[in-house]
């Protein structure tokens, strides 16, 4: 058994796994422009699927539970058009559908994740005028320190470990959530 968290955006897929002892294993990306961007939502979605191998454990790790971050849920009202959170939302179930068929998953295998549920559970608290992405990548090396961070020449970490630390934190919020049921 295992769990995984995925962190899907219209440019860059975190994935990440845990297994059944809650020892974190991985946490990969897939770069959804790279090579070419201006690709369209469908586009990206046939790439994903073309892709999937790269993202998922080995047979013997594959995960039982799949936590996907409900995007929706994230926006807050007037700060984005109808078109955008229709286009979020349309892509999420998109890549819900290419993960469902390619894991081979019942419904019952895959949870959408309100993010309010992931800050909660890791208790992610940012101080006004922080960024909140480097928040919750300073919290997951702190929490994992085998997790490296890529960094660019300039010394910052590369945009792709943002999807990875967020992957991490919905993995680990939904492995959370599961053993308090049982």
């Amino acid at each position: 058994m295992g769990f995984i968290g995925w962190d899907i955006s219209t440019s860059v897929i975190g994935v990440t796994y845990f297994n059944d002892d809650a020892d974190w294993c991985w946490s990969r990306h897939l770069d959804l422009n790279k090579g070419k961007k201006g690709r369209t939502l469908l586009e990206k979605g046939e790439y994903l699927e073309s892709q999937m191998h790269t993202l998922e454990p080995s047979d013997e790790t594959c995960g039982d539970h799949h936590f996907i971050e409900d995007k929706l849920a994230g926006f807050t009202p007037g700060f984005s058009n109808a078109k955008t959170l229709m286009s979020l939302g349309a892509f999420n179930l998109l890549c819900s559908w290419i993960i469902k068929k390619s894991f081979g998953l019942y419904l019952e295998s895959m949870t959408h994740i309100h993010p309010s549920t992931v800050k909660s559970v890791l208790k992610i608290k940012k101080a006004k005028g922080e960024d909140k992405k480097m928040v919750t990548l300073s919290l997951v090396v702190a929490h994992e320190p085998h997790f490296t961070v890529d960094l660019t020449k300039t010394g910052k970490p590369k945009l792709y470990m943002f999807d990875r630390a967020d992957s991490y934190c919905i993995a680990w919020a939904g492995m959370r959530k599961f053993h308090a049921k049982r």
